[in-house]
């Protein structure tokens, strides 16, 4: 996980029950104020976007200790990168950057994880761009507009032009769009609202036009600051920063629309910001920026979270987290 008031990466081993144990070196330096952090499908890389030195960190994590060793020079991006993603084959990698209002586009060697900006990056979007999603297909590119009160869509391609601009913003019911999720079968694209406090569920047409139903948005708790779909696409958890817990979602699979599991909201630490399942599909682990730790829920078949006393300290204010394999 990264950690942005230290400049450092964190690594933890989790064992079967969930537990976490600090590998041995962690955590590790980076750049400055590490935001953002993805882990390379191979498991052979992770990322992090430093948003106080406009650049990415890669990093080489050893599969048998868990120690990270990073890979220098870093990569420039625009100004105040706070969000990256992948496309399906991780043959490219998307970076919002917040200030400069781009998006930067790399390529990455499967081999090194070393990233190469492509012909026409970073590519202009609208002002302050926040959160990234992308269609499974890899058709569309989702860019929240945390001040617009929108979303940018862009239609992706694997040689140039990368990204090309669909139409204007498509506006949300909902204020300050930060995070977005794209549903299983990219029908539907979610954006968590954390100014009105609220999930908007939007349609995604074939052409990527972007549609709002008159059910949303839905309430979540006070200022949700992140989600984190299921892979089944059956279940949605957003970590609601301003509320100090997680409110969990059914999702209809004809709508996209959400209904509240039984018990949610689940009290988490104070602060939480993000959120990761493990690979398993059984756990739900959150970061709690303001309480400095992490804490791990267990998810039962009908995607409720199990109440948690699990919680470890982190001794510095996390950011985001990321699973390796």
């Amino acid at each position: 996980m990264s950690f942005p008031t230290g400049n450092k990466v964190g690594v933890y081993r989790v064992d079967g029950s969930g537990a976490l144990t600090g590998v041995i070196g962690s955590p590790f330096a980076g750049g400055n104020s590490p935001t953002a952090l993805l882990v390379h499908p191979s498991g052979k890389f992770v990322y992090s976007a430093n948003r106080g030195s406009n650049d990415i960190s890669l990093y080489t994590p050893d599969p048998r200790t868990g120690t990270l060793t990073e890979v220098l020079p870093r990569v420039a991006t625009g100004l105040t990168p706070v969000s990256m993603i992948f496309d399906s084959t991780a043959a490219f990698l998307y970076v919002s950057n917040q200030d400069s209002s781009t998006i930067s586009v790399f390529s990455v060697d499967p081999s090194t994880g070393a990233l190469a900006e492509v012909a026409g990056s970073p590519f202009a979007t609208d002002r302050n761009p926040a959160g990234l999603a992308l269609s499974h297909a890899d058709g569309f590119l989702f860019v929240a507009n945390v001040n617009l009160n929108s979303i940018t869509v862009f239609s992706v391609s694997p040689t140039a032009p990368y990204l090309q601009r669909v139409a204007a913003p498509f506006p949300v019911r909902g204020t300050g769009p930060t995070a977005l999720a794209v549903g299983a079968a990219d029908h539907f694209l979610y954006a968590a609202n954390s100014l009105s406090s609220n999930v908007s569920v939007l349609s995604i047409a074939a052409n990527g036009a972007l549609t709002e139903p008159l059910a949303s948005p839905i309430a979540a708790g006070t200022g949700p600051a992140s989600l984190t779909l299921s892979s089944s696409g059956s279940f949605l958890y957003a970590a609601n920063f301003g509320s100090n817990n997680i409110s969990g979602f059914s999702v209809d699979a004809n709508t996209g629309l959400l209904t509240a599991l039984d018990k949610s909201p689940y009290t988490a630490g104070t602060g939480p910001v993000s959120s990761v399942i493990n690979p398993g599909g059984d756990m739900l682990f959150v970061v709690n920026q303001s309480a400095k730790s992490i804490t791990h829920f267990g998810i039962k078949t009908d995607g409720t979270l199990t109440t948690s006393t699990d919680t470890t300290t982190t001794g510095s204010a996390p950011a985001a987290i990321a699973f390796t394999k």
